[in-house]
């Protein structure tokens, strides 16, 4: 009678055990449900215009060891993070989607862009970049560069930074900064530059072109916009800084 009542009480017990666990399947289902809607909240109906750096005759900085251009890494990144929008809700705008030319001649290309970004209604606008430093292979890490007097740029450069700090780990986490770029100042929407790592060194070299990595950069620069559209209200509304220059570009 013990060993059947031992049984009995052994039942129960799994018995729980399995209720619990169901219960706690959908749990996580309607949590993780509640996460992606809140993506779609944040992110639905807004306007991301996305610039992959260089493109077609221009193939901006060249990796030290594969010889690998930026524009193909700067393409590749960029594709994904339109994906990332696209299914939250969000109208995506390409100033290039494939390695075709858009203009004759570089000035031309860049005004090009100016144009496109200036016409778009944009929320934001994200350049996607590979950096280079010829004085030193040491140089690492990803950076976001924002236009200075754009409250909302920097913003959004802080909280795209911190991501792409947090998910790739490089080994030096740099700052969001100003940077004197002609993209950044090319329309009244905020716009960002962001660097993904450094071609003139040997690990990130490797790194940016992976498939895997490039995943963590759009994700990274996704969640830093979702952070920043979250917060948006609470901003000022001070217009942003108009186009002055066709100073730097990268």
């Amino acid at each position: 009678m013990q060993k059947h009542g031992n049984y009995k009480h052994l039942n129960r017990i799994c018995a729980g055990l399995i209720i619990a666990l169901f219960c706690f399947g959908i749990f996580k289902v309607y949590f993780e449900d509640n996460l992606e809607q809140s993506a779609f909240v944040e992110i639905k109906g807004c306007i991301i215009v996305i610039d992959p750096g260089h493109g077609a005759s221009d193939s901006g900085a060249i990796g030290t060891n594969t010889k690998v251009k930026e524009k193909t890494i700067n393409l590749a990144v960029a594709l994904k993070l339109k994906a990332l929008f696209e299914n939250a809700g969000a109208t995506v705008i390409m100033t290039r989607d494939s390695d075709e030319k858009i203009a004759y001649n570089k000035d031309s290309d860049m005004y090009t862009r100016r144009i496109l970004i200036r016409d778009s209604n944009a929320d934001l606008v994200i350049s996607i970049h590979c950096n280079r430093f010829y004085g030193s292979s040491a140089a690492a890490g990803p950076q976001v560069y924002y236009c200075k007097g754009s409250e909302k740029g920097e913003l959004a450069a802080k909280y795209v930074q911190t991501q792409l700090n947090s998910k790739l780990a490089p080994a030096k986490k740099r700052k969001q900064t100003i940077g004197d770029y002609y993209i950044l100042k090319s329309g009244k929407a905020p716009c960002i530059l962001v660097e993904c790592g450094f071609l003139s060194n040997a690990r990130e070299e490797r790194l940016l072109q992976q498939s895997s990595y490039q995943d963590k950069i759009a994700s990274a620069i996704f969640a830093g916009t979702r952070q920043y559209f979250s917060t948006r209200p609470l901003q000022s509304q001070a217009q942003e800084p108009q186009s002055i220059s066709e100073s730097a570009q990268p």
